[in-house]
């Protein structure tokens, strides 16, 4: 099977079938990454989209790297990073679903993440979900790995005092009960 950068080779030589099958490669991992920041499935699809028409025009337009292949996912999640800014400047409010409807996982984690600023969430996202480490992620957005970790930490504080903000609204009013 061909790497990553040999596809986009041979995409740069003329076969159009090569970016496709980059593209079958990487989609679900975008999807998982752009879902839980927009908790809406088809917008996650339009953003990946937008990924794949960025990558094209790079593609067909930038010289070729001599990097290794993990040099191009940060590429590619780059692209993902900047549709999702582009994305922020000209969204408009998400609609919380509607009582009672059941939440996949997906969902599930959009409504966790929705809280915390726009910055953070992509940030967890690239660490927790893609993979990243704290470099990599520095080297993608364009700050010391230093700061990727204190807003990573910052993002996790936050995370953890909203759940426990929600724990304390459900527990039962009275006194607790000894097992």
């Amino acid at each position: 099977m061909k790497s990553d950068l040999e596809l986009i080779a041979d995409f740069r030589n003329g076969d159009p079938n090569a970016i496709q099958k980059v593209a079958r490669r990487h989609h679900v991992s975008l999807l998982n990454f752009f879902y839980p920041l927009t908790g809406n499935r088809k917008l996650a699809e339009r953003l990946t989209h937008d990924v794949f028409e960025r990558l094209c025009i790079q593609v067909q337009f930038c010289p070729a790297p001599a990097e290794p292949v993990r040099k191009f996912i940060i590429t590619l999640y780059f692209a993902a990073y900047s549709s999702w800014l582009m994305h922020l400047q000209n969204a408009p409010q998400a609609l919380p679903p509607p009582p009672g409807e059941p939440l996949s996982e997906e969902l599930q984690l959009a409504l966790l993440l929705a809280p915390l600023p726009n910055a953070l969430k992509p940030l967890l996202l690239f660490k927790d979900v893609v993979g990243m480490d704290y470099a990599e992620i520095a080297e993608l957005i364009g700050i010391p790995d230093a700061a990727v970790k204190l807003r990573i930490t910052e993002a996790y504080s936050m995370l953890r005092d909203g759940l426990r903000a929600k724990t304390r609204l459900a527990a039962p009013a009275g006194p607790a009960q000894e097992l």
